[in-house]
């Protein structure tokens, strides 16, 4: 789309963001945050006289305006050069990055997304976000866990940097793959004041009158949503005027978590209201008794940490990497155990419990406590460089 002039002073980094969809969770929200960041600081750099760094930014062909809308710095060279479909974009990066490449004079290619381009022609790092097409491939689709243990094997043995989102990420990484330390480096999400810093005027959820559970999340096998509403059930028995509300995305296999919410009557009580605008999304948080994830395996557990900074009572799972991450600052729960899991969630219906719990939590929190996006992208800079 722009391809300008090589200068000796510009080292030219291309960024994948042709995954990210238009409603972005998780690992798009990072490439989002990350691009975003990279702008801004990149003008700080260039006025320090530090190496000048020139980002090429590969979207889908229909989704290029909202990376031009981040471009503030000028920065950004934005390249609609992806495919729309997923299979056609995939077979994209394995046939024609190397031609994208060389016609850009690109001196690095960040995959941020598993995947290794081949014979690409210049240095590649690679974003690992979890181990779970290895670890727990029942939660994936058979397809998508031959696809990428494939990759995330070529990205190990081919790639020149490996991130990785947590400590836990890289600990699965190093105990599936005999890797150099020195090749792995980890990275944390982050949060920022606001829990999404791009909203410029934040709204009150629909629900800030009812007395609710919250759940953020793209509704799949992992997340671990029908155990949620089993517990759920054993609340509502003891406190009926409570309702649980499962935002995000529909994925795979939803099939049975509607199944249950009809076979344990609870269709006046369990909402899905679907995507939760970014606009709302800390109201929604903030104005739950509880935000519950009790997901058996993440990579990071962003919606977690989102939480934590709503100033709502966060309960996630034990032994996981929402452990690492949200430290003090949450419940830990046993994600196979329901009596453990309501217990909880009971206790936190009584106002004077709940405000109790919240002050030592909240309490927990440390000057520094939350990785910001901005040190998220200063990191990033540093593999760039």
């Amino acid at each position: 789309m722009n391809s300008p002039i090589k200068t000796n002073n510009v080292k030219r980094i291309a960024i994948d963001a042709s995954h990210v969809p238009d409603k972005p969770l998780g690992a798009g929200k990072y490439v989002f945050e990350l691009i975003k960041n990279l702008d801004s600081l990149q003008k700080d750099s260039s006025q320090k006289g530090t190496e000048k760094l020139e980002f090429h930014i590969i979207t889908r062909s229909n989704d290029a305006a909202r990376w031009v809308e981040l471009n503030k710095n000028n920065s950004l060279r934005i390249h609609p050069v992806a495919p729309i479909s997923k299979i056609k974009r995939l077979i994209w990066e394995q046939t024609k990055a190397k031609k994208f490449v060389a016609e850009n004079e690109i001196d690095l290619w960040h995959s941020t997304h598993y995947t290794y381009p081949s014979k690409v022609g210049c240095e590649v790092v690679v974003t690992i976000h979890d181990l779970t097409f290895f670890t727990h491939p029942q939660f994936h689709q058979k397809f998508k866990v031959y696809f990428f243990r494939y990759m995330i094997k070529k990205s190990v043995k081919k790639a020149n940097k490996l991130i990785c989102v947590s400590e836990s990420t890289k600990t699965d990484l190093m105990k599936h793959f005999p890797i150099s330390k020195d090749k792995v480096t980890t990275i944390y999400l982050g949060v920022d004041s606001k829990i999404n810093s791009d909203v410029k005027e934040p709204q009150e959820t629909p629900y800030k009158n009812e007395k609710y559970f919250s759940f953020v999340g793209l509704h799949e096998p992992r997340k671990n949503i029908e155990f949620l509403i089993k517990a759920f059930k054993l609340v509502s028995l003891k406190e009926p005027d409570t309702k649980l509300i499962l935002g995000g995305a529909t994925g795979w296999k939803v099939s049975g978590m509607k199944k249950l919410i009809s076979q344990l009557e609870l269709e006046e009580k369990v909402m899905l209201p679907g995507h939760i605008p970014g606009a709302q999304l800390e109201s929604f948080m903030n104005n739950s008794i509880a935000f519950i994830y009790p997901s058996i395996k993440e990579g990071f557990g962003l919606p977690a940490l989102e939480a934590v900074k709503s100033g709502t009572v966060c309960i996630t799972s034990r032994n996981t990497s929402m452990e690492e991450i949200c430290g003090d600052t949450a419940i830990y729960i046993n994600p196979n155990d329901v009596d453990d899991l309501s217990s909880q969630m009971i206790s936190l219906t009584s106002p004077a419990t709940r405000k109790k719990v919240l002050a030592e939590l909240q309490n927990n929190i440390s000057e520094n406590f939350y990785p910001t996006w901005t040190e998220c992208t200063k990191n990033h800079l540093k593999i760039y460089s």
